[in-house]
């Protein structure tokens, strides 16, 4: 099993005993049988022993002392340090089911792994857990996990995943319960699948489970224009998105007469589909699901008071730039630059581009990609500086979602695109530097 290092950190113990990118560690205190939760374990213990292979095939033995002042700083190839748990399920809603073919290959990894649930906050559904991995995570104390239930009621749940496996969420869900370890969980909903007397059932369940939910999120069913061949679905109307928000705040006020920490919530994209304003701070938490598009837009908003309510706003006169979002955070990301505008003295216009690329019913901003922009602006942005949001693009590269690079858009449109941060402080920031010199 290849476990490549592809990265030492500055000033780690890992560095300063000769590992290298590109070495192999074989195995972690004589065992090739290791993964990434073996490797945190060890690095909390007083030493550890690895052997590294370089690239020439020669092994060496490192023994590295932790004196817990600074990390190892080791990242392997593959995030597990090992194989990654792959999907088990076809659910008729899969988003990967509906994607397009040439795009980069890690965007078609169906994960389904407790490990990076436990480190990144992935979702996994428990499917596909033998028992002793169960065992493995009550004994390692693994807390929390991030959970896709969708529906409780095991046949319903069945059909919808395509997996025999799939029907006990509840039985796995109290073992890991009773074993101590926490949750944060969400359901995928459907209209006229999982949604109205089904998502009581599942909420009602779910509420038997405390303390041991820390949140718990409602988010509506992804759908882009390449569903030929797959289950028949649709998106909810303005009235039923109002209904879904209802039911979630109904069990969200139980659970919070148990525990004022814990968050049952809809998705923003709820609250923008029925045109009800965002919910107040409070609302969210701690933000629990803020990554799952859950008190994003609230976040946000929060932000953007704090910032004008600050000690002095910036003065950005002489600033002028095109904004680009997508169709859901429109209104907001408008009101904000007009704001922005209006008492810092920028020239900010914001152009909303639609998802064309995926087409169908995909509204967010993270979805926009390189030639959505290109095309939606040809001919408008010559000489033109464009702020692109990072949600947009690889976490550590200039990249869209369709391989168009940041490069590629300035060369098409003769503009200049740059990255800039989603958040209103960083935003700022980000403005003054590229305009530093101007």
């Amino acid at each position: 099993m290849d476990k490549t290092v592809t990265f030492v950190k500055a000033g780690s113990l890992a560095e300063r005993a000769g590992i290298r990118p590109g070495e192999e560690i074989t195995a972690l205190n004589g065992s090739a049988d290791y993964d990434i939760i073996d490797m945190l374990f060890a690095e909390a213990d007083d030493s550890m022993s690895l052997t590294v292979k370089n690239a020439e095939g020669a092994a060496r033995e490192v023994r590295i002392k932790n004196d817990f002042m600074r990390p190892v700083g080791i990242s392997f190839e593959n995030p597990c340090a090992d194989r990654t748990k792959l999907c088990a399920n076809r659910c008729i809603f899969c988003f990967l089911d509906q994607m397009p073919g040439g795009l980069r290959e890690s965007l078609y990894v169906r994960d389904d792994d407790y490990r990076l649930s436990f480190l990144y906050g992935n979702y996994i559904t428990l499917t596909n857990l033998k028992d002793e991995e169960f065992r493995r995570i009550i004994e390692k104390k693994l807390s929390p996990l991030y959970v896709s239930v969708h529906a409780t009621e095991s046949e319903l749940r069945r059909m919808m995943m395509k997996n025999p496996h799939s029907s006990q969420i509840m039985q796995r869900l109290r073992q890991l319960r009773d074993g101590g370890i926490e949750f944060n969980l969400q359901i995928v909903l459907c209209p006229d699948v999982n949604d109205k007397e089904h998502l009581v059932r599942s909420l009602e369940d779910i509420i038997t489970l405390m303390p041991a939910v820390r949140s718990l999120s409602v988010v509506p069913v992804g759908l882009t224009g390449r569903r030929e061949g797959l289950y028949p679905l649709r998106k909810f109307t303005p009235t039923e998105a109002s209904e879904v928000i209802d039911t979630v705040d109904r069990y969200n006020a139980i659970v919070q007469a148990q525990d004022d920490s814990v968050c049952f919530c809809a998705s923003d994209e709820f609250y923008l589909l029925s045109g009800r304003d965002i919910p107040p701070e409070r609302h969210y938490g701690e933000y629990a699901q803020i990554e799952n598009g859950v008190g994003m837009l609230r976040s946000f908003l929060e932000d953007e008071e704090d910032y004008f309510t600050g000690p002095e706003a910036d003065d950005l006169t002489g600033i002028r730039a095109t904004l680009i979002t997508g169709v859901l955070g429109r209104d907001i990301i408008t009101s904000f630059a007009d704001r922005l505008n209006e008492e810092c003295g920028s020239t900010l216009d914001v152009c909303c581009i639609d998802s064309a690329f995926f087409g169908g019913f995909v509204t967010a901003s993270g979805l926009v990609c390189g030639s959505d922009i290109i095309k939606g602006i040809q001919g408008k942005a010559e000489g033109k500086t464009l702020l692109i949001p990072e949600v947009m693009l690889k976490e550590d590269e200039d990249i869209f979602l369709d391989g168009v690079t940041l490069s590629e858009v300035s060369d098409a449109l003769k503009a200049k695109a740059v990255r800039v941060p989603c958040d209103v402080f960083g935003f700022v920031a980000a403005l003054r530097e590229i305009f530093k010199d101007e």
